[in-house]
């Protein structure tokens, strides 16, 4: 080979690796801006939580304890009758390539009670309901706990 043709032979190379490289980089871009679009994203996290704690003690010394002497009582009561709703619409995206939109929801309704009562009665005479202890507690959902979602799909 002589001079010429390896002079040649390495125009051409640059030329065609310049030619290759412009369409790697240009390629995307003339297919749009929305090559790669992406659709929407939602998130919900929701909660309605409700405690009651309670804590009771009754000491009492006396020679008689007649009646409700030395009672303890403790009342607890959760009602939740409202409503956890969450809605979602996660548009799609548009383009080749597009992606379809995401929810996500996370929700609950949590109700607890705790008590503690205790009593301690010293006497000589204990009659009716004298040093008791009564604990009433209750829970009451009538509310809703709801998710509704629409995720759109990706669109060429």
């Amino acid at each position: 080979m002589n001079n010429n043709s390896i002079v040649i032979s390495k125009k051409i190379n640059i030329i065609l690796s310049v030619f290759i490289a412009s369409a790697l980089i240009l390629g995307p871009l003339a297919m749009g801006s929305n090559v790669f679009a992406q659709g929407g994203k939602n998130t919900a996290n929701q909660g309605i939580a409700q405690a009651n704690n309670a804590a009771n003690a009754a000491l009492c010394a006396a020679g008689a304890l007649t009646g409700p002497a030395c009672n303890t009582t403790t009342n607890q009561a959760n009602a939740n009758s409202g409503s956890n709703t969450a809605g979602q619409t996660a548009g799609g995206g548009t383009g080749t390539a597009a992606t379809g939109g995401k929810n996500t929801a996370n929700q609950g309704i949590s109700q607890s009670n705790s008590a503690t009562t205790a009593s301690q009665c010293a006497a000589g005479t204990l009659t009716g309901s004298a040093c008791n202890s009564t604990t009433n507690q209750g829970n009451s959902n009538t509310g809703s706990n709801t998710a509704g979602q629409v995720a759109a799909g990706g669109t060429k």
